[in-house]
């Protein structure tokens, strides 16, 4: 993990080896494009975020490119 992450990132990254224990992600890995999350995991990280964060992510910021990372999970967190 980069050591240049946030808390909130930090966070975002814990959540993700729940759900994918995948040993070499960054900040800005893709996340679908390499694997690391299928499509139903996308949707338990979903719910693993709106739990860790006490946010409820609305249906239309729910596509792909906004889960592709953890930098852009995180611009999404900006949000809320």
């Amino acid at each position: 993990m980069d050591n240049c992450m946030n808390s909130s990132k930090e966070r975002i990254f814990a959540l993700i080896k729940e759900v994918s224990p995948y040993e070499d992600i960054e900040e800005n890995t893709d996340l679908i494009k390499t694997g690391v999350l299928s499509s139903l995991e996308i949707f338990v990280l979903i719910q693993s975020i709106e739990s860790e964060f006490n946010i409820t992510i609305s249906e239309e910021k729910i596509i792909l490119e906004n889960f592709s990372s953890i930098a852009a999970i995180d611009d999404l967190l900006k949000n809320y």
